[in-house]
């Protein structure tokens, strides 16, 4: 062998150990919580083992159970999703999702058109910065989101909006600047395979609660009007039924049981011309409640999200919405089948510890 060979070879050697020691730090330094460890766990699920994803914002977690909805009709899926989810992720994260998996459909949730580009801090970044921390190192989908968080907060620097906290494009992107200093405040709380948690993906991505909050719910669903949500927002929804149109997959758009403004139904309602234009189905379940049988005095968290009893109420429903109006069959492998049949005995155990707090 040359010499000129056994030096690129070593070359090689030590950047393949640089990587997968920096991946590894990196990964370490990100604080962990059930919203990353949820996104993690898409991760952990065999290749091409989804029949479909429920992607968005706490909505879609805290209302959609996987495992029941395997229960009811056989189809595996998961819930991709991460808490005020900004829009211009959903793209990012249906290219993420496409890395791993082949689905057949998609359920999208509208909410976060409806409130991304809003509000004049920076929310909309750090809901991004999210995002990125729980992508995989390397991720290629890790990059847009990157320079769109760092164009919105330059874009508010520059319009005096907040102060500027010297942010880079770098900094958005690798995780070791952001948190290089984190290494002072290590816990096991950093190590979430070691910390007792349970494993990533034992709910496939679905978090609940049994806690509720009475509220009074109002019946929007004679409002027909509309109200147009931000441009940035419907560029964003534009981009998503492009990415869709481009790929072939089945979606329906949802809004999932909440107590619902008139000017929020009146965004749902517009947003339900511009996906029925391309050819999409669009739900607004707030609309059904009675037909679901949820009730505000016992089915909600908060205002914004329904508690375990509604989410079970809200699944079947959905799901039997899907059966009657799409033709999805399984695709999982065997191998698969049987994944789900041993956890679906965890789950049952999970969802008996969540109702009895």
């Amino acid at each position: 062998m040359s010499k000129g060979l056994k030096n690129a070879l070593r070359l090689v050697c030590f950047l393949l150990v640089f990587l997968v020691l920096y991946s590894c730090v990196a990964t370490l330094l990100v604080a962990k919580n059930y919203q990353w460890e949820n996104f993690r766990g898409l991760y952990s699920e065999r290749r091409d083992s989804l029949d479909f994803m429920y992607l968005g914002s706490s909505a879609c977690y805290m209302s959609w159970m996987p495992y029941d909805a395997w229960a009811q009709s056989g189809l595996t899926s998961y819930t991709f999703a991460m808490s005020s989810l900004p829009s211009y992720a959903y793209v990012p994260m249906l290219k993420e999702a496409g890395r791993m998996q082949q689905p057949q459909f998609f359920i999208i949730d509208v909410r976060p058109f409806v409130q991304s580009y809003v509000k004049p801090d920076l929310s909309d970044v750090t809901s991004g910065i999210t995002v990125i921390n729980a992508m995989k190192t390397f991720s290629p989908n890790r990059l847009p989101l990157a320079a769109r968080c760092y164009e919105l907060y330059s874009d508010k620097v520059a319009a005096g909006q907040v102060e500027s906290q010297g942010e880079t494009f770098a900094s958005f992107l690798f995780d070791i600047i952001r948190y290089h200093v984190t290494w002072r405040e290590l816990d096991k709380s950093y190590f979430p395979k070691a910390s007792g948690d349970l494993p990533y993906n034992c709910s496939k991505g679905y978090y609940g609660t049994d806690l509720c909050e009475v509220f009074e719910l109002t019946d929007n669903s004679a409002v027909t009007s509309t109200l147009a949500i931000h441009p940035d927002a419907q560029a964003d929804l534009e981009s998503v039924l492009d990415h869709l149109a481009q790929t072939g997959a089945q979606a329906l758009f949802v809004n999932a049981p909440s107590g619902e403004s008139v000017e929020e139904k009146q965004k749902y309602n517009y947003i339900a011309r511009l996906v029925g234009e391309r050819g999409y189905r669009f739900v607004d379940f707030n609309d059904l409640i009675d037909d679901m049988g949820i009730d505000a005095g016992t089915d909600f968290y908060n205002r914004n999200h329904l508690n375990i009893y509604g989410s079970e109420k809200y699944t079947a429903y959905l799901m039997n919405y899907i059966l009657e109006n799409y033709e999805l069959s399984p695709r999982h492998s065997q191998k698969a089948e049987a994944d789900w049949r041993e956890g679906y005995s965890a789950w049952l155990n999970i969802k008996d510890n969540i109702k009895s707090h």
